[in-house]
């Protein structure tokens, strides 16, 4: 099974297998007129690798939209 691919010396397989699990959180910053962006925070489990590092990674992006968007 694969995609087709082989390497010297036999077929490509699942050597390098990572499952992740990433919870995500997104929270709007505002007032009670204004949108002013976006908060994400997310947080990647790895687990399960094969013949490669495990690891875990913690992202926090913000968005900010220009100019802020007024609510109704």
């Amino acid at each position: 099974m694969g995609l087709g691919f082989s390497r010297p010396g036999g077929p490509l397989t699942n050597k390098h297998r990572v499952y992740g699990v990433v919870p995500e959180v997104v929270l709007p910053i505002a007032s009670t007129k204004n949108l002013y962006g976006f908060l994400t925070l997310r947080y990647l489990w790895e687990t399960g690798a094969r013949s490669t590092l495990e690891g875990n990674t913690f992202v926090a992006l913000f968005a900010i939209p220009v100019p802020s968007i007024p609510l109704q």
